[in-house]
């Protein structure tokens, strides 16, 4: 058995991930182990050990780091069309012991210099038969999500992006997926971590079966101005590409981009996805007012659909700050396998003059 070289996640002084790779949509197998041209498990079930050295076993970094890993089960369908097993099964105990111990391990380690999360392969000829992974253990780390513009990484979208590519898959720097190499360190698709598109292809090519399911999903980033990366809504856009304002006048058109996903396994047509401004909290909710109506269909397997929408303040509005959002399927006339998914806040307030 081979000890590869190593995957480095991210920089420790900025906020998004050089995380593990898939292609334009798509999804591109890693090529780690020698001799290869495409490296995966060949069983269809990866089981990880969490340090409790480095994590309690009853601690909140613990728990969301065996979260993360849960998302890509495909057990139970979140993942429709695939086999793959994801699941935590057991501890390790040892300090430092995820580098060559015969099991897939996470673990904390000083990675000064060198990233944020770091993953290492080892191989049996073309197949990948441990791989580790460790967290940096300066820094500031968030067991959940912080705040937009709150300094720090969150444990989860990192975990899960480091599982991606202990599966077998490189970066795609192609779309706004959790393998996206410049995909920020603290941000879901929605509310919350998910298996995003690209991934989900990957998945079902290198782990397939003949199940079937669907899943609509709305994302809480885009493609912004650096070729690749991914920004936040709204993004103030100089590069020709639409101003996503976060402050207008009552009566005023603004413009947004939010990116829907199709993660199930069939085309779902005329979608109905709404956008609303809160009046009052930071919640969503369909009894927020709405800007804007559309009825997009949205195939699997493809690249996000993320059209330029104008939408109207109401001229009535009263000045003062809101939050606008939106919501796929708002009647939940789409039964999902994850529900969970469906909404998505912007990443700050809005204001009305």
């Amino acid at each position: 058995m081979s000890r590869v070289k190593s995957k480095c996640v991210g920089s420790l002084g900025v906020l998004g991930l050089t995380l593990a790779a898939l292609g334009s949509l798509g999804w591109t197998q890693d090529t780690e182990c020698p001799f290869s041209t495409g490296d995966v498990y060949t069983s269809s079930t990866f089981t990880f050990n969490i340090s409790t050295n480095d994590f309690s076993g009853t601690g909140t970094a613990y728990s969301t780091i065996n979260q993360a890993g849960n998302y890509w089960d495909g057990f139970g369908s979140p993942i429709p069309g695939t086999d793959l097993e994801v699941a935590k099964v057991g501890d390790c105990n040892v300090e430092n012991g995820a580098w060559g111990d015969g099991y897939e391990s996470v673990t904390a380690e000083d990675l000064s210099g060198i990233g944020i999360a770091l993953t290492q392969y080892w191989c049996t000829g073309a197949v990948i038969t441990e791989c580790d992974i460790a967290f940096h253990n300066g820094g500031t780390w968030h067991p959940d999500l912080p705040e937009y513009g709150e300094s720090g990484w969150s444990r989860r979208p990192v975990m899960a992006h480091e599982v991606g590519h202990c599966l077998g898959f490189d970066h795609d720097n192609g779309s706004e997926d959790l393998l996206n190499s410049l995909y920020p360190s603290w941000e879901p698709i929605g509310d919350r971590v998910s298996i995003s598109e690209g991934s989900r292809t990957g998945a079902r090519s290198a782990y397939s079966d003949s199940s079937t399911g669907t899943d609509v999903a709305v994302a809480a980033m885009r493609f912004g101005d650096t070729p690749g990366k991914t920004e936040f809504i709204p993004f103030w856009n100089t590069g020709g590409g639409p101003q996503e304002a976060f402050a207008a006048w009552a009566g005023a058109n603004i413009v947004r981009a939010y990116c829907l996903h199709n993660l199930g396994t069939t085309t779902q047509s005329n979608v109905t996805f709404k956008v609303y401004l809160s009046v009052d909290d930071s919640h969503i909710e369909t009894s927020d007012v709405v800007l804007g109506t559309f009825t997009p269909s949205i195939t699997p397997n493809s690249d996000p659909y993320c059209p330029e929408r104008t939408l109207t303040i109401p001229s009535g509005t009263v000045p003062g700050a809101y939050w606008i959002g939106a919501i796929i399927d708002p009647a939940d006339a789409i039964s999902e396998t994850i529900e969970a998914n469906n909404l998505v806040r912007d990443a700050q307030q809005f204001t009305v003059y």
